[in-house]
């Protein structure tokens, strides 16, 4: 087909008037083709492409495309799998699984479906397949938009030139489509149809024509230096959630942690001490136990260090104060690839109440969020401006403070989990705990 006469416009404005332009023509094209009933009841997410954040609202329609749809490619399109499973809510211990009615043992088809449903969603992480889904509710109403919902899956090329090329006359960005081509990508390797960008290559020089012409900005991040560690070990005087902040802020960088591990910390996964029976000189020190890293698919945890110090002896003025021990019914024996559920969190999200139990696991531990906010309260206190830090700053500053101090790579993945090990990684143990060390004494050292 010959491509359409078109008229480019390099005005200024010009182009953000069209995408604004294209996008209101995507939301009419949706109300097009749905019943009345069902465009008024949908819900719009706030992203810049126009998006519907139910798909659930679309069970009865037929318009758009949905009325060619069979039961089971109806189910393909519009079911949300980004929901943790049963057996992911158990973080590592697996609950008793029974029929809901009568007994007897599984058939061999039951068996599979239910290993479908209950065990391959984890090939990927929560996160992953959240975002996957938000991504893949754009595909849905683009296809609604015209009228093609019976063509979403299996998705042709063409038609996955032609998504892209409509998401770039309304705006979106470089980094927003790949994680649209990415959504497509699992919908269909999730459901057992051939990916549009199957072909080896054909994502990557897809994504290289996007960057050059639309570009990657990176968004302006610091991470926390030298400096900003060594004035926070020296403040004193604090309220109670600014020294809860300035240590789990410390803490997580000198793990080179990602946002959500500070706040997964239990006080069972603690170790004071931890190298002790190596060398007595290691007293004071203490591992973190890391239950479950991002890229942990075999759930091994990785054990970080903070060495003898003042830091160490922060956390351990911190525990006492807390009153925070193992609870009785602590699974990190039975179950220790698990994250505990009795244990209290080693940062809470409050002060203790006086009433409270020792042990107790009432407290609630610090979000994602929280920890964002305890990083950019840090930077307050310090009298910066914390505009440009968040709480992936830990990481970022942990890392480079320790690359820069010299700390052998694989000594560093040890401590970090970053990237992809090598096959002789895996079977790297130091023959010294001191090596161990180094990542936090590069960070806390002045």
């Amino acid at each position: 087909m010959p491509t359409p006469a078109v008229v480019y416009n390099h005005g200024p404005g010009s182009g953000a008037d069209a995408a604004a332009e294209a996008r209101r023509a995507l939301k009419a094209g949706v109300a097009e083709n749905l019943s009345v009933a069902t465009y008024r009841s949908l819900a719009w997410s706030k992203s810049q492409i126009p998006t519907i954040v139910d798909l659930q609202a679309l069970r009865g329609e037929q318009g758009g495309g949905l009325g060619r749809l069979n039961a089971k490619s109806r189910r393909e399109l519009l079911q949300d799998d980004s929901a943790p499973t049963e057996l992911e809510k158990g973080d590592g211990v697996l609950p008793g699984i029974s029929r809901a009615r009568g007994s007897g043992r599984f058939t061999t088809t039951e068996l599979s479906s239910l290993y479908r449903a209950a065990v391959m969603p984890s090939q990927l992480e929560q996160s992953s397949r959240r975002g996957y889904f938000a991504s893949w509710r754009t595909v849905v109403t683009w296809l609604l938009a015209h009228d093609a919902a019976d063509q979403g899956l299996p998705m042709t090329k063409k038609l996955l030139d032609a998504l892209t090329m409509e998401l770039l006359l309304m705006g979106a960005t470089v980094g927003s489509i790949r994680n649209i081509w990415s959504s497509v990508e699992d919908r269909h390797r999730t459901y057992g149809h051939t990916p549009p960008l199957g072909e080896p290559g054909s994502f990557r020089r897809g994504l290289k024509a996007l960057s050059s012409l639309r570009g990657q900005p990176t968004k302006l991040l610091f991470p926390l230096g030298r400096r900003h560690v060594q004035a926070l070990l020296r403040l004193a005087g604090l309220t109670w959630f600014q020294k809860r902040n300035v240590l789990l802020t410390l803490t997580g960088t000198v793990m080179c942690a990602r946002v959500s591990e500070p706040a997964g910390l239990r006080i069972c996964n603690v170790f004071p001490d931890i190298d002790v029976p190596y060398d007595p000189a290691y007293a004071g020190g203490y591992g973190l136990k890391i239950v479950k890293r991002k890229n942990d698919t075999k759930r091994r945890g990785i054990m970080t260090r903070v060495p003898p110090g003042p830091l160490a002896e922060r956390l351990r003025k911190w525990i006492a104060e807390e009153r925070l021990v193992r609870h009785p019914q602590c699974t990190l024996e039975s179950s220790p690839g698990a994250r505990c559920r009795f244990c209290p969190p080693l940062f809470p999200k409050s002060p203790r109440p006086r009433s409270e139990d020792i042990g107790s696991r009432s407290r609630t531990a610090v979000t994602r969020q929280n920890v964002t906010s305890a990083v950019k309260s840090c930077i307050r206190m310090l009298d910066g401006d914390d505009q440009h830090f968040s709480g992936k700053s830990m990481r970022l500053g942990g890392l480079s403070m320790a690359i820069n101090a010299k700390v052998p790579e694989p000594i560093l993945f040890l401590q970090s989990g970053h990237g992809k090990a090598k096959a002789a990684r895996g079977y790297m143990i130091p023959d010294d705990p001191s090596l161990l060390y180094d990542t936090g004494k590069a960070i806390l050292e002045a």
